[in-house]
């Protein structure tokens, strides 16, 4: 016993280790670090050797960013942001942010010799997102065309403000076939600027079909099961071939729109999805199939209904690359139970796409910092998760005029996030800090002597500069995971 008692009393008397030795040691494991990976890659001329470099052997490079952590321009919603990154669901959130919405970047710089462009500054910024945060357009509006109906926008401003703050989009209602002759004229203008802005662009819908949704000329067949097939299938073929679009809502809001099913049996709605396939103008497209309530819904029944859907169509071989959750958030429900009800879509591991998100009133009278600091909480939630891909504003200017409409709550009433003269409502300045400030990358790295600079960053397209010899550089690049990226002049 009094062995064991003065062996434990030299233990605790041992002298604690220095802050300088520690730091020492640290230097002395980065300096290893570097001679090891000189040894490794090193060739005659300064050159790396690719095939031998691997992400993880390399040790992070000192990144210094350039954005600031609350501009001024939030401070009208300082306070909300604030208590929100404090709570203990938004630390959680910000974990998996890090684990699935970020990736490390390598760039290897190499002069025209291919030779090392050693300890030089390199700046890199984030120009989007490989997440969509996106917005659906009005025709209307974007075009500048005047309805009574609707609030004029400037074209000018909506079209500025839409590329400060989303980085994709669609229309609310120029793809629908039903409202062809009214609206198709005006999309080519708009699908052009699109491409020019490198703005993604998906289509809704292919068929709703519901009867109050179809064109005349399908209706008129509807108590004649081959012509209405028929005429369904005309109308998602041309459709598809029509427009180049990277994907599309094939069917909306089946649960409740079921006119066609009903006649046709419920299979046709695989058959449509193949079709839709075949016909696409784009050979890559990807097909979601839309619905209300899903995630931001209280009934249980509703999620019953759709993951039945999905398994169904995908048991009958169905090309369902997505699925398309509406996300018009209609009820009080905390972020997470909405991480909950995303989790519920796991088992089918497609990506998700929240495609039109809104914060409404229905019975409750919400206030502009309520509105946004539901926006903040779900827009956090979905983007902190593995499989959701996107979100996609419903409205981004107001859309109405009137609260009410047909006696029920006008949605582009009060949910809008810009205002006509281009400022931004407060649930607009949350999703600006959000996708604009909070996750973004903008900063500078210092290549070290191979010409090597590692950092990890949010997924997306850089824009990478330099400047080797008096020459400016710049490049874009894409990330998409831990990718090594040889820059060569």
């Amino acid at each position: 016993m009094h062995k064991t008692r003065s062996h434990t009393r030299k233990r605790q008397e041992k002298p604690k280790q220095s802050s300088f030795s520690l730091l020492l040691k640290i230097f002395m494991i980065l300096g290893l670090s570097t001679f090891i990976l000189v040894c490794i890659f090193w060739n005659s001329g300064q050159e790396v050797d690719l095939s031998k470099l691997q992400i993880a052997d390399i040790p992070y490079s000192e990144m210094n960013s350039d954005i600031k952590k609350l501009p001024q321009e939030y401070k009208s919603v300082a306070y909300l942001i604030k208590k929100q990154e404090k709570a203990p669901w938004f630390q959680q959130a910000t974990k998996r942010v890090e684990e699935h919405r970020k990736s490390d970047l390598v760039l290897v710089l190499k002069d025209s010799q291919g030779n090392s462009i050693a300890h030089t500054d390199v700046k890199i910024n984030l120009e989007s997102h490989d997440f969509h945060h996106g917005g659906i357009m009005s025709i209307w509006q974007f075009s500048g065309i005047r309805k009574s109906t609707k609030p004029y926008i400037d074209p000018k401003i909506y079209r500025s403000k839409f590329l400060d703050l989303f980085n994709a989009t669609g229309f609310n209602n120029a793809f629908k076939p039903k409202l062809e002759k009214s609206h198709a004229e005006h999309l080519p203008k708009a699908i052009q600027w699109a491409k020019e802005n490198k703005i993604p662009l998906r289509g809704h819908t292919l068929i709703w079909p519901g009867e109050k949704h179809l064109p005349k000329k399908v209706l008129e067949h509807k108590d004649n099961k081959t012509k209405l097939r028929k005429a369904c299938n005309d109308m998602i073929r041309r459709w598809a071939k029509k427009w180049d679009l990277y994907e599309w809502d094939v069917i909306n809001e089946p649960r409740a729109n079921h006119m066609v099913q009903d006649k046709l049996g419920k299979s046709e709605e695989a058959k449509w999805f193949k079709l839709a396939k075949q016909a696409a103008k784009n050979p890559n497209v990807k097909l979601y199939l839309n619905e209300y309530q899903i995630v931001s819904g209280l009934k249980d029944s509703f999620k019953d209904s759709y993951e039945k859907n999905v398994q169904d169509l995908l048991d009958q071989g169905a090309p369902l690359h997505g699925l398309g959750i509406q996300s018009r958030f209609k009820f009080d429900i905390s972020p997470e139970q909405i991480y909950k009800n995303l989790n519920r879509l796991n088992k089918f591991n497609l990506p998700i796409k929240g495609t039109e998100f809104e914060v409404v009133d229905l019975k409750r009278k919400l206030s502009n910092q309520q509105r946004a600091e539901i926006t903040f909480q779900v827009a956090s939630t979905y983007f902190s998760h593995k499989l959701v891909k996107g979100l996609y504003v419903w409205t981004i200017f107001q859309s109405s005029k009137t609260a009410m409409l047909n006696g029920k709550p006008s949605w582009g009433y009060s949910s809008f996030m810009i205002n006509a003269d281009g400022s931004l409502n407060a649930n607009g300045l949350v999703w600006k800090y959000l996708f604009k400030t909070l996750w973004t990358t903008k900063a500078s790295v210092k290549t070290n002597e191979l010409g090597i600079a590692k950092i990890k960053v949010f997924k997306g397209r850089y824009k990478v500069s330099f400047t080797h010899q008096g020459k400016k550089v710049n490049k874009t690049i894409q990330l998409d995971k831990n990718k090594i990226i040889e820059i060569k002049l």
